[in-house]
């Protein structure tokens, strides 16, 4: 038996099995390091998630992106594929004043919590202070 060396001592076999549409077509396929990226964008091109909304008022957001590569399922892919987080991470790279900080975050990503935090950090009295409850309702119940 032949050792293995370089890159094909450090080949990874994977094997996805899941449903990418609402008719799955059963099929296999085979890539190479070179032609990944190409195959899911071919294959996945636009997903539409459904997960908990911690920005907006609702219980959950649809959250859409493209796949345009492996990285794109990176905490870095998704800043840069999903345009509220696109939003936010430009934001954070070049903060609004705090007078603002409410009306861009709201513009970004709508009308919600994280629109009625920033405007309670910056102090605007038509925004009531966040409720506390556990310890931190304690320490403020005791100070």
């Amino acid at each position: 038996m032949a050792s293995e060396s370089g890159r094909d001592a450090a080949r990874i076999r994977w094997l996805v099995a899941a449903r990418f549409s609402e008719h799955p077509r059963g099929e296999f396929f085979a890539v190479a390091p070179d032609t990944l990226d190409g195959a899911l964008a071919a294959r996945l091109g636009r997903l539409a998630v459904r997960v908990p909304d911690r920005l907006g008022e609702g219980d959950l957001r649809t959250v859409a992106f493209e796949v345009a590569r492996l990285r794109t399922f990176t905490l870095g892919g998704m800043a840069e594929a999903v345009p509220e987080l696109r939003a936010l991470k430009a934001l954070a790279d070049r903060p609004p004043s705090p007078g603002e900080a409410a009306r861009v975050v709201e513009a970004a990503v709508g009308p919600g919590k994280l629109a009625r935090a920033c405007a309670a950090a910056a102090g605007d009295p038509a925004v009531p202070a966040p409720a506390t409850s556990g310890a931190a309702a304690s320490v403020d119940a005791f100070v």
